[in-house]
């Protein structure tokens, strides 16, 4: 479930007056988003609207997701033009995982331009590509989706949305980020010929170049909390989709980055961030699917 957060002066008047937005709690923002918030679905965050004279108070919300690998969790730069005259008078950040959404901004009757842009992460094998899209729904009782906007690209992504009725009444922009790999070796062998390949010999298509042995601790070596346990060899030999899948690839991928004759495109250490970055994130098939299209690349050491 998408993960959505407000900050403590948001959630206080949400608790506190049902979301009927009212007097003490339309002010400007909430700046420093800390709790956890309920999963609103997509936008718009913020109160009721009921008639033509009531005022409208407007949420803009961030989202951020990946593709291929998941990454660590990135800043979002905020800016907030007070009165949309080209002047930005409060800025701030917030840091958002994968899956998570923020609640930035509550605006008022007041205009309101909200800039947010994204901190690119970094990754020793390889880059992100950066997309967007950008949702808003209009009218008094918000139920008139607009037509998304996308584009490329870090930002700033802007929206200014100006209260009342024929203004803008929720915001919601996705940044999603792609992992395009290094090019590399280009060779990978799979979890099948590692699974048929454990003999303790001296040929260097054994595991022991590697420096890993079939025994070693899957969870031990992965700094991982699974949820089946065991040895590597094990976690190579289960059938399965889903994390168990996942399993088989990570102890493949790492085989295949720490073997002296297999150009591989991830580093060992590589190889182990993406597997803690699934279960952090709980993406284990989209950190699968990326691990197996190395794994599966050729394989120069046997059959």
């Amino acid at each position: 479930m998408t993960d959505f957060k407000l900050g403590r002066f948001a959630w206080a008047c949400v608790l506190g007056l049902g979301m009927a937005w009212v007097g003490g709690c339309a002010t400007d923002s909430n700046v420093a988003p800390s709790i956890d918030g309920p999963s609103f679905g997509h936008i718009p965050i913020g109160g009721p609207r009921t008639t033509s004279t009531t005022p409208q108070y407007e949420g803009w919300t961030v989202c951020k997701t990946y593709v291929g690998k998941v990454g660590a969790p990135v800043v979002i730069d905020v800016g907030v033009d007070r009165g949309n005259d080209a002047s930005v008078d409060t800025t701030f950040s917030v840091t958002v995982a994968d899956g998570e959404c923020w609640l930035l901004w509550i605006g008022d009757a007041t205009t309101d331009n909200v800039m947010v842009t994204e901190n690119v992460p970094t990754d020793p094998d390889g880059t992100y590509d950066v997309t967007w899209v950008k949702q808003t729904i209009t009218g008094i009782n918000p139920t008139t989706p607009l037509p998304d906007a996308s584009g490329t690209g870090a930002g700033p992504v802007s929206e200014a949305f100006s209260g009342g009725p024929s203004g803008v009444t929720g915001v919601l922009v996705t940044f999603t980020n792609t992992f395009v790999p290094t090019p590399g070796g280009g060779e990978g062998c799979t979890p099948g010929y590692w699974k048929n390949h454990t003999g303790l010999k001296s040929q260097t298509d054994q595991w022991p170049p590697t420096g890993y042995a079939q025994g070693d601790s899957y969870d031990g070596t992965f700094g991982v909390t699974s949820s089946f346990g065991g040895t590597l060899l094990e976690a190579l030999n289960r059938g399965g989709g889903g994390e168990i899948a996942l399993g088989r690839h990570a102890v493949a991928a790492l085989l295949n980055s720490t073997h002296p004759d297999v150009s591989y495109d991830l580093s060992a250490a590589g190889v182990i961030a993406a597997v803690q970055a699934a279960y952090a994130g709980g993406d284990f098939e989209g950190v699968k699917n990326t691990l197996a299209w190395y794994n599966e690349q050729g394989c120069p050491i046997g059959n």
